[in-house]
């Protein structure tokens, strides 16, 4: 007699209903002049998000890529129907930026470049942090955008 050893295998299936109704998601872009002259003004990024099942945006934050670091830093804050601040990492913008301030009701954060320098070349995102309809919080990023900074003319 031969014992023969036989393995088994199976798959189980499980389906869920999903309420489709009941997702809470925000949409976020990053937008702006991709291109600015160095020492001029006008340039400026604009994070837009969406309200959609949101019952309060906590936060909204700008970063930017450190190349040194290869990271992106936080480096601007803007609290709904409060301030808008420069954090630590974004000290190297002090005086050459306007934040615009939000509200519970906004859904865009704007920064203002009121003089570009070199070190503004770089890649930009947002984050948009915030509590849904079931009151969970959650922090959502954008992709990246990039500001390319051209030098003047010089005139002899």
């Amino acid at each position: 007699m031969r014992w023969v050893r036989l393995a088994m295998s199976y798959t189980t299936v499980i389906e869920e209903d999903v309420d489709t109704h009941c997702v809470d998601t925000l949409s976020i872009e990053i937008t702006g002049s991709v291109s600015g002259v160095l020492g001029e003004n006008g340039t400026e990024i604009e994070c837009s998000y969406t309200r959609e099942n949101v019952r309060s945006i906590t936060r909204v934050g700008f970063m930017a890529f450190n190349r040194s670091r290869v990271a992106f830093d936080q480096i601007a804050a803007y609290l709904p129907d409060d301030i808008s601040t420069l954090l630590p990492q974004g000290q190297y913008l002090k005086g050459r930026v306007t934040l615009t301030g939000i509200t519970q009701s906004s859904t865009k954060a704007v920064m203002v470049f009121n003089k570009l320098m070199c070190i503004d070349d770089t890649f930009y995102k947002c984050s948009v942090a915030y509590t849904d309809s079931s009151l969970l919080s959650h922090t959502d990023t954008s992709g990246n955008m990039s500001i390319q900074v051209e030098g003047k003319a010089m005139v002899y």
